[in-house]
C-alpha cells in the first residue's frame, strides 16, 4: 500500500455513477430516508415517492402520492409502515404497508390552523424515542425600503409525538430567538440535545438584500439532558454566530461535534459542542460549491450541492443539459480540527443534492435543483469503503 492509500484508508471513495431515476412523481427531489430496500423521497413541487434501491443500479419508482400536497421537505420512517411527511404548514403519516399505493392515514393530518405550522414549510425531520423534530422554515421575511426591517418571519423546531403514528400529535413549537428561518437539525440522544441551524438570509421579492453577521446560526436546545428540557418544552443552552456559516442549510452531529453547510459561503464548519452552552467554531473547509445536503458516516462527512441558474457558476464548473454541472464530496474528519476534502465527484446531474444517505455500496443523493427550477432526480452514486 502506498503512502497516499495508506493516509486515506478508512475514508470512502465516490468512484462513479450509477443510476438515475427521473419520474415526474419526484419533481423538486429535496428530501429521502431509507428503510432497507425501500427509499422514500420527497419534492418541493409536492410529493411523496416509494422506490426500492435494493439494486441501485436499477432503482425501481413503485409508487407516489400527490394530492393536496404543495411543498414537501420533511420525511422520515416511523417503521416498516409509517412514514412521517412534512409539507407546507402541514405534517401527516402516510401508509406504506403497499409501497405501491401509498396514502394518508385517516386522522394524521395535521393540518394546523392558527398555530405555528402555518408559517412555513417543514424542512427536514429527525427522531428521539416517541418524537419527531422538524424545522419550521416560517414566511420569508421581507426587506422595505431604505432602512432593512423584518416585517414578518422567524422559524421554530415544531416537535410532534408519534408514540402512535395513526393518531401523531403537535407536542409543542419552539420560536428561534432571533427569528431566524430553521433550516436543519440534528439530535444526541445520549447527550438529550438537539442542534438546529438557521439561513438567516433576507430577502426583497426573491432577491438576497443582506445578510446581518452579528445574529446567530446554530443553535443548542436541551430536550431531556440536564438543564431540564424536554421534547416538548425544549431548553436554549447555546448560540453560536460566525461569519463562515452565513446562510446555514444542514447539520449533522456525532460526539463532540457537529458539522454544517452554508450555501452563501460555500463551507462546512465544524463545531465543537463538548460544552453545549458555549458552542464555538474550530474550523470550516470552504471551495464546495453551495453546500446544501450533509450527512456522516464513520470518520467521512458527504456534502452535496446546488447550484442553481440564477447564481453565479463557479469557475471549475463545466456547462451540462441544465447549464450547470454539479458535485458530491467526501470531507475527512479524522481530525474534527482540522478537515479536509479527501475526493469530489462530478456530473451534469448533481443539480440538487439536498439530502445525501448510504445504502449498501451506494450513496443515493437527491438531485431536484433549486429555487423554482424543480428537476425530478434521484441519484444513486457508487461508493468504495
Amino acid at each position: 500500500m502506498d503512502q497516499s492509500a495508506r493516509a486515506n484508508a478508512g475514508i470512502p471513495r465516490i468512484t462513479g455513477f450509477l443510476c438515475e431515476l427521473t419520474d415526474p412523481s419526484l419533481a423538486g427531489a429535496h428530501s429521502l430516508d431509507v428503510r432497507g430496500d425501500l427509499a422514500a423521497v420527497v419534492g418541493k413541487a409536492g410529493n411523496v415517492s416509494l422506490v426500492d434501491v435494493g439494486d441501485p443500479a436499477n432503482m425501481l419508482l413503485l409508487g407516489s402520492h400527490t394530492e393536496g400536497l404543495k411543498d414537501t421537505e420533511a420525511v422520515l420512517f416511523l417503521d416498516e409502515k409509517h412514514l412521517f411527511v412534512g409539507d407546507h404548514g402541514r405534517a401527516l403519516v402516510i401508509d406504506v404497508s403497499d409501497p405501491g399505493a401509498p396514502k394518508v392515514l385517516p386522522g394524521s393530518d395535521l393540518n394546523c390552523v392558527n398555530s405555528t405550522l402555518n408559517d412555513g414549510p417543514l424542512n427536514d425531520a429527525v427522531r428521539c424515542g416517541d418524537y419527531v423534530f422538524c424545522p419550521n422554515k416560517g414566511v420569508h421575511v421581507v426587506v422595505r425600503g431604505d432602512n432593512p426591517a423584518v416585517e414578518r418571519g422567524g422559524g421554530y423546531v415544531e416537535v410532534f409525538d408519534v408514540s402512535d403514528p395513526a393518531h401523531m400529535r403537535h407536542a409543542g413549537s419552539f420560536r428561534d430567538p432571533d427569528r431566524g428561518s430553521t433550516h436543519g437539525l440534528a439530535v444526541l440522544p445520549e447527550r438529550g440535545l438537539l442542534v438546529y441551524v438557521n439561513q438567516m438570509r433576507y430577502y426583497n421579492g426573491r432577491r438576497l438584500e443582506f445578510v446581518n453577521p452579528d445574529q446567530r446560526h446554530l443553535a443548542v436546545l436541551d430536550i431531556g439532558g440536564s438543564a431540564g428540557g424536554s421534547p416538548r418544552e425544549p431548553v436554549l443552552l447555546g448560540q453560536l454566530a460566525h461569519p463562515d456559516m452565513i446562510g446555514s442549510n444542514q447539520v449533522c452531529a456525532e460526539g463532540d461535534y457537529a458539522y454544517a453547510v452554508s450555501i452563501d459561503t460555500d463551507m462546512l464548519s465544524v463545531i465543537d459542542i463538548r460544552d453545549p452552552r458555549e458552542p464555538r467554531l474550530v474550523a470550516s473547509v470552504d471551495s464546495l460549491s453551495v453546500p446544501v445536503g450533509v450527512c456522516k458516516q464513520g470518520d467521512a462527512i458527504f456534502v452535496g450541492n446546488n447550484n442553481p441558474a440564477d447564481r453565479p457558476k463557479p469557475l471549475f464548473l463545466e456547462k451540462s443539459r441544465r447549464g450547470l454541472a454539479g458535485k458530491a464530496s467526501v470531507v475527512d474528519v479524522r481530525d474534527p480540527q482540522n478537515p479536509r476534502i479527501d475526493n469530489e465527484f462530478l456530473h451534469e446531474s448533481l443539480t440538487g443534492g439536498h439530502q445525501l444517505a448510504r445504502s449498501g455500496d451506494a450513496l443515493l443523493v437527491t438531485a431536484g435543483g433549486g429555487s423554482d427550477s424543480y428537476f425530478p432526480s434521484l441519484m444513486a452514486l457508487s461508493v468504495e469503503d
